[in-house]
């Protein structure tokens, strides 16, 4: 079960939960929150059960780019976009890989 942070306004709120992967390209993560249209939001995700490196996203970031954890090149087919819902990931087994568990961490500006 997953853990909302309320702060009152023009606060940082922040989410964290698990999702399971399941291997499909352009895959929605509802986590319930609208952070297409957030001032500022970010999501970070790791693989929890293989050794894949973490990869965050933020609203300032164009296309389709994650960016590493550590200090490597960021790349596409990660965590594609933010969404009304949530976040979007590809195919790329360090986000999505069938039956694999992860965890992720969403930030956003409470407007």
């Amino acid at each position: 079960m997953g853990a909302t942070i309320t702060a009152p306004p023009n606060r940082a709120m922040m989410k964290c939960d698990t999702y399971e992967g399941n291997g499909a390209d352009d895959r929605d993560i509802d986590i319930g929150v609208d952070l297409a249209s957030k001032s500022f939001a970010a999501v970070f995700v790791k693989a929890r059960s293989i050794a894949e490196l973490g990869v965050w996203h933020t609203s300032s970031l164009v296309g389709d780019l994650s960016l590493y954890m550590t200090d490597l090149a960021g790349l596409g087919d990660r965590i594609q976009t933010l969404t009304a819902t949530g976040f979007q990931v590809g195919v790329n087994d360090e986000v999505n890989k069938d039956l694999n568990e992860y965890e992720y961490l969403a930030i956003w500006q409470n407007p």
